[in-house]
């Protein structure tokens, strides 16, 4: 048989945990719609370089176009989503 003071303590802890609950979903929900606009900023930069390599002129030899497309994808994740390479 469960003592009637267990059951107040029980539903306001309950109170706490849903408060504590929904304020880490916040937080999840907006880190994740942050890493999505980051994601999106990121690929948009990437595109241009590679649009930009392609359209170099001809001067530029093929070695410094893949050099340059293959920094620019390697440092990207590092300025936009703070990961790691």
């Amino acid at each position: 048989m469960l003592q009637p003071n267990y059951v107040s303590v029980s539903l306001g802890f309950a109170r706490y945990q849903d408060a504590n609950t929904q304020a880490f979903f916040m937080v999840v929900s907006c880190n994740r719609w942050l890493a999505v606009r980051l994601d999106l900023l990121s690929s948009i930069f990437v595109t241009i370089v590679a649009l930009g390599a392609i359209l170099m002129s001809e001067n530029s030899g093929e070695f410094m176009k893949a050099v340059l497309c293959n920094n620019c994808t390697e440092i990207s994740p590092l300025l936009f989503g703070g990961g790691t390479i």
